[in-house]
């Protein structure tokens, strides 16, 4: 089960995470930008956003937080189903890319997000992931 969440769902979190304006600091959570261009940031630049993104998402509300994720999933579902298998090759060549050093950093700007999180809202995260899973085609699971 690690080994599928790590293989399908972490390409596809890192686009959404990693494709977000800031905002947070100023009362309102982050825009969505376009998960295609997203796929197109360089290592360095995932590293930073990510580090940006989650520290405005530390800084915001469990309702601005909800607000979020809730965007980042009309954004992915608003894409086609080859749309988003194209972005997830993608963001999968480019994982398989990077340096330890920047995988790292990006899992570690993930822990510390959800360090951040209540109780509440990790376990409300967590059913998200497996109703994400559930939602997720099984020949896209197998890769």
């Amino acid at each position: 089960m690690k080994k599928i969440t790590q293989r399908v769902l972490a390409p596809a979190a890192a686009v959404l995470l990693f494709g977000f304006t800031a905002g947070i600091a100023f009362g309102e959570t982050p825009e969505a930008i376009d998960p295609t261009k997203a796929v197109n940031m360089t290592p360095e630049k995932q590293v930073e956003k990510s580090k940006e993104i989650g520290e405005q998402i530390k800084r915001a509300t469990p309702e601005e937080r909800k607000a979020f994720r809730e965007r980042l999933h009309k954004e992915m579902e608003s894409l086609s189903p080859e749309e988003r298998q194209e972005i997830n090759k993608k963001m999968r060549a480019r994982w398989q890319g990077l340096t330890d050093d920047q995988k790292n950093k990006i899992k570690e700007n993930g822990r510390t997000l959800i360090e951040s999180m209540s109780p509440e809202e990790r376990n409300a995260a967590h059913t998200e992931r497996r109703e994400l899973m559930k939602s997720t085609p099984t020949e896209e699971k197998k890769r």
